[in-house]
């Protein structure tokens, strides 16, 4: 995958993450439901976000990057 693509998909996905956050916030939901939804959709079921293909050998590393966050987050 060329750099390019790269960041136009690490765009859409905070997009995606920003939308998910909004409608969470509309309805009166918690985000994590439109989260969820969205990277199910995204991923596995339609097959538009294949990790392994987008990130390479940086995928392990960011996600312990972003459990550490979430868990020492609060």
């Amino acid at each position: 995958m060329h750099p390019e693509e790269v960041v136009l998909l690490v765009a859409a996905v905070l997009v995606g993450g920003v939308v998910a956050q909004w409608l969470g916030w509309r309805l009166r939901v918690p985000a994590i439901v439109f989260l969820l939804l969205g990277g199910l959709l995204a991923g596995p079921i339609l097959g538009l976000l294949d990790p392994d293909e987008a990130f390479g050998e940086l995928l392990f590393p960011s996600v312990q990057m972003a459990v550490a966050v979430i868990l020492f987050e609060g």
